[in-house]
Order: structure tokens, then C-alpha cells, then sequence
């Protein structure tokens, strides 16, 4: 899952970034499963909405309530995958006095997920062939347009504030 890494969950690869979240309720189906893709800022957007309470400032979250209704349902909305820390913490139980300072800023969309390293270096993963992320594919031909595609809907994705981050994008580029 972290790629032998003991640093925590501070990487970028599913493991970290998506964990498992479980919603128990009389509005939830029993055995209802949704894949789509989420993100920490919607947690606190959906207990608002199910509490019925207005935020009184700008959220950049959704609430989930339609996607346990209809797990079938898909958006291509992204979600940001950022870490902006200079130091990965030694008093976290998991971390190793000798992690580097991580800083990347990325987005999964879809099937994808591309990370942009601020020191230079970039990931582009293909989840629906590679799930496990072993394969990064940045300098294969074949995902040279999905790589321009990211490339070019970064900025727009880690930079969202309110409504603007709870758009669906544009489809990706088939690499077929």
C-alpha cells in the first residue's frame, strides 16, 4: 500500500489518499456500495445536509447523500491529493526519523491519478489496469494526451475554492 515506504500517510497512492468510509443510517440501503471518487471535504458537507444545517461560509464539499441512494451514479468531479508539510512529524508512531519533506500536489479523476512533485517529478497512474500503482505511466506514448490532459486541469483542481471544486471535468483522453 505505501510502496515500502514507513512514513505514514503522507504518499500519494490509494492506500493513503482513499481510505474506506462505511455510512450506517435509516436512509442508507443495506449492501449499497458507490465507487465514486470522494474526499475528506465532503464528509463535513454531508453531515451538515443530513442535520439540515446551512453553512454560513463556503464549503468546497458535496454531500454524499446521493451516492448511497444511487451507488451506481458517477460524476467526474476530481478530487485534490496535496501535502504541503516541510517535515513529516517523528513523534507519529508510523513515520521515520528520515522521511523527507514531502510536497506534491495532484488530483485522481476517474480511472487516473497524476501527482506533480514540487522538486520536480511527476506520477501518472492508470487505477482501472494498475490498481495497486506499480506502473507509473508519465513517459509512456500511449498515455502521452492523458498526461497533457492532467497536466493541464492541476492548477484548476488544487487551486478550487466553493462551487468551482465540485465540478465534473471534462472526459479524460482514451490511451487505447
Amino acid at each position: 500500500g505505501e510502496h515500502r515506504f514507513d512514513w505514514g500517510k503522507f504518499l500519494p497512492y490509494e492506500d493513503s489518499s482513499s481510505p474506506f468510509m462505511a455510512v450506517r443510517g435509516p436512509d442508507v440501503p443495506r449492501g449499497s456500495v458507490s465507487r465514486e471518487v470522494t474526499g475528506n471535504i465532503d464528509v463535513p458537507v454531508t453531515i451538515m445536509r443530513l442535520a439540515r444545517v446551512r453553512p454560513n461560509y463556503r464549503v468546497d464539499g458535496r454531500s454524499l447523500r446521493a451516492y448511497w441512494r444511487h451507488p451506481n451514479r458517477r460524476t467526474r468531479r476530481a478530487i485534490a491529493i496535496t501535502i504541503h508539510s516541510g517535515q513529516v512529524s517523528e513523534s507519529s508512531a508510523s513515520a521515520s526519523a528520515h522521511a523527507p519533506a514531502l510536497r506534491y500536489n495532484g488530483f485522481r479523476v476517474g480511472q487516473y491519478k497524476y501527482i506533480q512533485y514540487r522538486r520536480g517529478g511527476e506520477e501518472l497512474y492508470d487505477l482501472a489496469v494498475d490498481p495497486h500503482e506499480l506502473l507509473n505511466r508519465i513517459d509512456k506514448p500511449r498515455y502521452a494526451q492523458v498526461a497533457a490532459y492532467m497536466r493541464s486541469h492541476l492548477g484548476q483542481v488544487v487551486g478550487c475554492q466553493g462551487s468551482a471544486c465540485r465540478v465534473s471535468l471534462p472526459k479524460p483522453p482514451d490511451p487505447n
